[in-house]
């Protein structure tokens, strides 16, 4: 008994002093961003919050967070919390950034020489290791809609960490799904990138899919976008590049899918969602870039060019919005196509890509 327990002792004592315990997981950790955008007016700032977890899925406390933007010369990075840039006691540091330019920012983090990337899914457990029991992990559950397929909280084969999700369908369907439901979480048109880890042992039917259904503003579903799998015996890395459908506020759930009447065995890990780029700063001001002119009454002005940017005169390209015109003249009209003009002297134009045109009399 006494050489069992000094085993176990020596055995503990070299899982903390490996790091084995608590090594930084790049699937499980995250980053998630509050807003998407800001004006690139140099004031208004994006917080960033960096979430880091072992390869069970713990909090990492204690460790150096260094931030990452793909623009350090315009981005600037501020008001870290805690301010040594440690991570607190549920594995979390937070920065500010904010910028007088407008584009768009990819933003990582280093941890511990690990590259930590933002994930839409990281609140919802995707690495799948955390969770009571043995059943389903939390933030996932498994519906066969009475088909017979099987799901399991497998602990036996998995990419990262200590647990997988498997499915077992012996000609039904089965469905791992999650359903993040947390509003302006997404936009419209915007490109994200999905990804899963996967073995895909394939007898017959229909490839596995990794399934996003997206939400408008009133929770209804929009649209969906899928990345299917192909068979393979092991651990298989499975990306797409996606487009949000018009009027995209949130994801309303994820699927991982063994497809209807398919026969096949399926484990997923490591599902993520990141936002291409992570953020936007956006225009902070109108501009009329036409040379300037002077016409008779009644007469047509040249045609004018507006856009939408930042104080330095770059175009914000990602602006696709409505914006008033109003002249100071009562008598005054507009009109986006030189011939049909507004009734009144205010009217609107929408601007895409950042720029539209209008004319004058």
């Amino acid at each position: 008994m006494v050489k069992k327990m000094v085993a176990v002792h020596i055995l503990l004592l070299f899982l903390v002093i490996s790091g084995y315990a608590y090594e930084v997981s790049e699937t499980c950790s995250y980053i998630a961003v509050s807003p998407i955008t800001a004006r690139a007016n140099g004031t208004d700032t994006i917080t960033v919050l960096v979430t880091i977890k072992s390869e069970t899925g713990i909090p990492v406390s204690g460790e150096t967070v260094v931030l990452n933007v793909t623009r350090p010369e315009s981005t600037i990075i501020e008001n870290t919390s805690p301010p040594d840039a440690l991570t607190n006691a549920s594995g979390q540091c937070s920065f500010t950034i904010r910028s007088s330019y407008s584009y768009g920012e990819t933003i990582t983090a280093t941890v511990a020489q690990r590259t930590i990337k933002e994930n839409l899914l990281g609140a919802r457990n995707p690495c799948f290791e955390e969770g009571p029991g043995d059943t389903s992990p939390t933030g996932w559950g498994f519906d066969n809609w009475g088909t017979g397929a099987s799901g399991y909280w497998d602990t036996t084969t998995f990419h990262t960490g200590l647990k997988s999700l498997k499915i077992i369908n012996p000609g039904g369907r089965g469905i791992w799904i999650t359903w993040p439901g947390k509003k302006g979480t997404m936009t419209e048109n915007t490109s994200y990138k999905l990804s899963v880890w996967v073995i895909h042992l394939y007898t017959s039917g229909s490839n596995p899919s990794f399934i996003v259904f997206y939400n408008d503003i009133n929770d209804t579903n929009i649209g969906s976008s899928s990345i299917p799998i192909t068979p393979s015996d092991t651990w298989t890395y499975y990306s797409s590049i996606v487009t949000s459908p018009a009027k995209t506020d949130n994801i309303r759930a994820i699927y991982l899918e063994s497809s209807w009447g398919a026969e096949q065995t399926v484990w997923f890990d490591d599902v993520r969602i990141e936002r291409i780029p992570t953020v936007n700063f956006t225009a902070s001001n109108l501009k009329f870039v036409s040379s300037p002119f002077t016409i008779i009454q009644n007469e047509v002005s040249p045609k004018i060019t507006v856009i939408a940017g930042d104080s330095y005169g770059n175009t914000d390209t990602t602006f696709n919005n409505t914006v008033a015109l109003l002249s100071s003249s009562s008598n005054g009209k507009f009109s986006s196509d030189g011939t049909n003009w507004s009734t009144i002297n205010d009217s609107a134009i929408t601007l895409i890509s950042g720029a539209s045109n209008f004319y004058y009399k």
